[in-house]
């Protein structure tokens, strides 16, 4: 069971880095229909998403429901891995 949880886990995270959600929201808090409408997605799919990686801490939700990075989805934005790149 872990290990199917696991992989799930991975693909949500893929999907979540190839969408930008973490380049998205390094402006501020975002509610999952205003990043869908970003990424061209499905608002409550998205939103399934959202809170599937919030629940492990790679995002997080404010009292208003709107998503907001945490330090493990920082990881996951673009300007991160290039300055990993570099140095």
């Amino acid at each position: 069971m872990q290990m199917a949880q696991g992989f799930m886990v991975a693909r949500a995270l893929q999907a979540a880095a190839v969408l930008g959600i973490a380049d998205l929201l390094a402006g501020g808090p975002q509610s999952a229909a205003d990043l869908a409408a970003a990424t061209s997605t499905d608002g409550p799919s998205l939103g399934r998403l959202l809170r599937a990686l919030a629940s492990r801490g790679i995002f997080r939700s404010d009292e208003t429901g709107k998503y907001l990075n945490t330090p493990l989805s920082e990881a996951l934005r673009v300007t991160f891995q290039v300055r990993r790149a570099i140095t």
